[in-house]
């Protein structure tokens, strides 16, 4: 695996003397990951780490030749979620397959991001459209075994920063995303965004087509993640995100 680091050059260097270290800092804070075979890591801390990677070429491939079929599986409504105990409606279509935690005992102290208080279509089997993703990451690590799809329409959908809610999951097990587009026009990529709850360090990670993140070690006890709205018009953006889940 590859770490991530800023080039060490004598030009950088010299470069990177002149500057001021907010200045500095800026320069570590939006990461874009050109296409490789080779997995990257990257260490958000002593414990918190993202490994970075991309599907396939044919699958890149056959995303963009069946984007809109994947597209139209959206619900017919925007998503909904609980926080402490109120249903909310949030701005993008959502939908959860497979094994996913339905319990809502917590919700009085807690939210609930699967869906809201109808939890009946939660563990819906997944579609032969997303089903060769799904069966490439089982390939990866055979512990996947639930699925979220989330649809982003247009500038304006976006996901408010967050953890992810762990219950029911394996312990210190990972949460992978994989970002799909209509086409590889780099201009309607969205970006994630990354807060460490401890500092005032920030990431903003390029989600390219195709790409992979895997939040790994105690990255969701340390920071929220987050898909902000876009400040120009981008075409939909299609995610799905793989769980390890411990079996019922």
């Amino acid at each position: 695996m590859n770490c991530i680091q800023l080039p060490n050059c004598k030009k950088y260097m010299k470069y990177k003397e002149e500057l001021k270290e907010k200045q500095i800092e800026e320069l570590s804070k939006e990461l874009i990951f050109e296409y490789s075979k080779q997995e990257r890591v990257v260490n958000l801390n002593e414990t918190a780490y993202l490994l970075i990677s991309y599907i396939p070429e044919y699958l890149k491939n056959y995303a963009n030749k069946t984007f809109m079929n994947m597209w139209n599986l959206h619900p017919s409504e925007k998503h909904k979620i609980i926080m402490f105990e109120n249903e909310v409606k949030v701005h993008r279509y959502s939908q959860s397959y497979l094994n996913t935690y339905n319990k809502l005992e917590h919700i009085k102290d807690s939210s609930y991001m699967y869906s809201g208080y109808d939890t009946s279509k939660n563990n819906l089997e997944i579609p032969n459209e997303f089903l060769v993703f799904y069966e490439y990451m089982v390939a990866q690590d055979n512990k996947y075994n639930q699925m979220i799809a989330n649809w982003y329409e247009d500038k304006n959908d976006y996901i408010a920063y967050h953890s992810d809610c762990q219950r029911g999951m394996i312990n210190d097990s990972k949460i992978t995303i994989l970002s799909l587009y209509p086409s590889n026009e780099k201009d309607n990529f969205r970006f994630l965004s990354l807060k460490s709850k401890q500092s005032d360090n920030e990431y903003n990670i390029r989600l390219d087509h195709g790409l992979i993140i895997s939040m790994c070690g105690t990255t969701q006890n340390d920071y929220r993640h987050g898909i902000t709205k876009s400040t120009k018009d981008v075409t939909q953006r299609i995610s799905l995100s793989f769980r390890q889940m411990e079996e019922k």
